[in-house]
């Protein structure tokens, strides 16, 4: 008997190796955490799990402007989310240029720390850079299958059970991704990912997040241009805000 099956619509995610100094990329993170300890402003823990802390992940702030000393890793991540976002998934720019519109840094400050299953919101693109990733220690970064809970019967239940990460690639429900120290992976804002506590099985996991957007969405009819807030004077964010600058 003859069987043929025809592939539409993959998920994908596009790896960039960072062919600077990654060592500049460590002590930059090192001096993070040296200088921004728990309960700083810059500081907050995950929503799932306490041991997962970040730093930089909140409006108005960017790992990016806290050392010069990134200027080179920023020219890399806007070189490889450009690539990803006209080669790959064919938008046009046009006289436009991307934005990297949040940037911030993860650390896992103990074993068994883990990531709740989540995508991203106010982006196109999303990305993470593995800054201190040990495949025999540390989680690589799952992404999940959007399951469609309407559906009935549930032919899930006909399978035998097993782990979310086996069989084939149309049954699997997670892809276990297979990253390195200094890669960086992009992919769609909407794909849903995080990581298992049982796979981190020491502390130290520490990777750099981050989100895309072109700075001219323009469809030929409507059209919007984007400015982050780390883009922003004070004087201008407050007035936004609705603060009163001399309180």
């Amino acid at each position: 008997m003859q069987c043929e099956i025809e592939e539409f619509f993959p998920k994908f995610i596009g790896k960039y190796r960072y062919d600077g100094d990654q060592q500049v990329v460590k002590d930059v993170c090192d001096r993070v955490l040296k200088e921004i300890p728990d309960g700083h402003d810059e500081w907050n823990t995950n929503v799932a799990d306490e041991g997962l802390h970040h730093f930089f992940n909140i409006s108005n702030s960017s790992l990016l402007r806290f050392d010069e000393r990134l200027e080179n890793f920023e020219k890399f991540l806007l070189d490889a989310s450009t690539h990803f976002f006209t080669e790959i998934l064919e938008f046009e720019l046009n006289e436009s240029k991307m934005l990297i519109t949040d940037c911030w840094m993860n650390y896992c400050t103990h074993e068994h720390t883990w990531q709740i299953k989540h995508n991203h919101n106010n982006c196109m693109i999303v990305g993470t850079y593995f800054v201190d990733f040990d495949e025999k220690l540390h989680a690589p970064l799952d992404f999940y299958k959007n399951t469609a809970k309407d559906q009935v019967p549930s032919m899930s239940q006909m399978r035998m059970p097993r782990i979310a990460n086996q069989g084939n690639k149309y049954t699997k429900e997670v892809h276990q991704s297979k990253p390195e120290e200094g890669m960086l992976m992009i992919w769609n804002a909407e794909m849903l990912h995080g990581y298992e506590a049982i796979y981190n099985l020491w502390k130290g996991r520490r990777t750099i997040s981050m989100n895309f957007l072109p700075e001219i969405v323009d469809n030929g009819k409507y059209a919007f241009k984007v400015v982050p807030l780390q883009h922003i004077s004070p004087t201008q964010l407050n007035r936004r805000k609705g603060l009163d600058n001399n309180q």
